[in-house]
């Protein structure tokens, strides 16, 4: 004999638990590595931006390589100064270093800064697949 389980599901009470689920720091944490890896690619996390242009002469000399430009050469950039937060159930996302924002604002996008950019699909599919996670857990609860 199968037993059903009824659950009765208000939305006033789920969204704010699917939000605070989904900035969970295990959540933010994937995020974030989904955009260190696409970057240490070669390649833009942004929408509309394809492979970094190649190291300037001066530096490829420096680096050892033309290419790929995979914005690693310390790696306290790319590990230490891309940080997420939360707040109102959404995940922020930035860069503290100088380093960064100069790329980003010139010729290597790092993160969607301006009116109507976005991350590619890849990234955004596996942000909605946590999203999806978030949604299974808060309906658990």
């Amino acid at each position: 004999m199968a037993i059903k389980i009824k659950k009765k599901l208000s939305l006033k009470k789920i969204v704010p638990r699917i939000k605070a689920e989904f900035v969970k720091p295990a959540h933010r944490e994937e995020i974030k590595e989904l955009i260190q890896d696409k970057i240490q690619s070669g390649n833009s996390p942004v929408k509309g931006y394809n492979k970094f242009p190649k190291y300037s002469p001066q530096y490829a000399k420096y680096k050892g390589k033309s290419e790929p430009v995979d914005m690693t050469d310390s790696g306290q950039m790319l590990f230490n100064d891309l940080k997420t937060w939360k707040y109102a159930g959404k995940i922020g996302i930035r860069f503290d270093s100088d380093v960064a924002k100069h790329h980003n604002d010139g010729k290597r996008r790092l993160l969607p800064t301006k009116n109507g950019e976005t991350f590619k699909s890849g990234i955004m599919d596996k942000v909605k697949a946590i999203l999806r996670r978030a949604v299974k857990q808060a309906i658990k609860k």
